[in-house]
């Protein structure tokens, strides 16, 4: 379990390695992060996906957490942005996923390097990587949520409702998930 102290909170992370990774053999493929970021508290998770192509996965949802945290820094400008900026927050919230991407590549592809896989595998190749990846990011007046495949983020109002903000992914069925390690 992790304890992560977070602007007079302390957020509580755990993750349980399951039945079936356990007598697999397989690591635990979850992964957490919170910090405070100039004036923005930022929570991220993400989860590996765990079947035999992903095998690096727990090495990916590591990775996807610390993509997160480096593409928040460069979307508000190291936590300097706020309320005062909603109009360039909003303009840049389109590439946000894009951003954390392109960070979770670069830190794939370090690891690649100094952990080649077998010489038949194609150069880069992120599917062994596979992860999802969701964020929130908090603070006066302001939320910011983002999510790279599945999961949900669940919002619980004061008058104690609860609501998904984020859509559904459609066009997806069964176990399918948007992921990290896709092409597109």
């Amino acid at each position: 379990m992790n304890t992560v102290p977070v602007q007079h909170q302390t957020f509580i992370g755990a993750s349980v390695r399951g039945a079936a990774h356990v007598q697999n053999s397989k690591p635990n493929q979850d992964a957490f992060f919170g910090a405070n970021i100039g004036a923005w508290t930022l929570i991220a998770i993400a989860d590996g996906h765990g079947a035999n192509p992903h095998f690096r996965s727990d090495r990916g949802s590591r990775m996807a957490v610390q993509a997160a945290q480096l593409a928040f820094q460069e979307f508000s400008e190291h936590g300097t942005m706020g309320l005062e900026d909603v109009a360039r927050l909003q303009e840049r919230t389109q590439h946000l996923p894009a951003q954390l991407l392109r960070h979770w590549r670069s830190l794939v592809d370090a690891d690649l390097i100094g952990n080649p896989l077998d010489e038949g595998a194609k150069s880069p190749d992120y599917l062994p990587y596979g992860s999802t990846c969701a964020l929130a990011a908090f603070t006066d007046g302001l939320t910011l949520l983002a999510q790279i495949g599945d999961g949900d983020i669940v919002v619980f109002s004061e008058d104690g409702s609860l609501e998904r903000p984020l859509p559904d992914d459609r066009g997806l069925s069964g176990e399918q998930t948007r992921s990290l390690c896709q092409p597109d």
